[in-house]
């Protein structure tokens, strides 16, 4: 989808859009690279606080999931969380909650996936296209309440990507019916800035046709 395309899905009126994208970069990254910007040195902080973000380190310590997401700062994820940043920034015209509480939740797919006891590793870029058919299979019997046409489910099951996309649709969900694992009180600042991954609590995916409907279901 081009920056067009893309912009005009974000600006839709709905209540949630599930973005499988850092919101956010590392505080300490950001401060680092603003004092090496201005000639300054470009500080002490480790390795780890200048990689991941604090909900990167939540999720990956966290029992139920311990998954470690990709690092913004030095992973190819990057390049898309820029052009998010970018096309956010032109849509909305103002700052965002990138903590999730607003219209825009943070998905990452694997640890949605793994907390509601489905496949989540082996489906990416073509490297085995029958886990992608189990996963999305087994996916569509958990959830018999979802309702498409066969060329969409097609087209889920052609592409990893498009498979990635339900599932943001359905934590976006989640996240909005408040079946998502709350942010700590004492990282709720740092959320606001470096982003939040919204992650579904274990049993969820079983309660997610309840709740919202029509203009307010939440989108890929």
């Amino acid at each position: 989808m081009d920056d067009g395309g893309l912009a005009g899905v974000l600006a839709e009126p709905v209540a949630r859009i599930g973005l499988d994208v850092p919101l956010g970069w590392p505080d300490e990254f950001v401060a680092a690279v603003a004092e090496h910007h201005e000639g300054r040195p470009f500080g002490t902080a480790g390795m780890d606080r200048l990689t991941r973000r604090e909900t990167d380190r939540w999720v990956h310590d966290h029992p139920e999931i311990r998954q470690l997401p990709l690092s913004v700062s030095t992973d190819r994820i990057a390049y898309p969380a820029m052009r998010m940043a970018r096309i956010l920034g032109e849509v909305v015209g103002e700052p965002i909650d990138r903590s999730g509480a607003g219209k825009f939740v943070e998905v990452y797919p694997a640890a949605a996936l793994r907390v509601w006891g489905l496949r989540y590793r082996g489906y990416k870029r073509g490297a085995d296209r029958q886990v992608l058919l189990d996963v999305a299979a087994a996916l569509r019997r958990r959830c018999p309440w979802l309702a498409a046409p066969e060329t969409t489910w097609d087209e889920v099951i052609r592409s990893d990507h498009a498979f990635d996309a339900l599932v943001c649709a359905l934590v976006a969900r989640a996240r909005h019916l408040d079946l998502c694992h709350p942010i700590p009180h004492h990282l709720r600042k740092a959320a606001a800035r470096e982003g939040w991954i919204a992650v579904p609590t274990v049993g969820s995916l079983d309660s997610l046709l309840g709740g919202a409907s029509g203009r307010e279901q939440p989108r890929t």
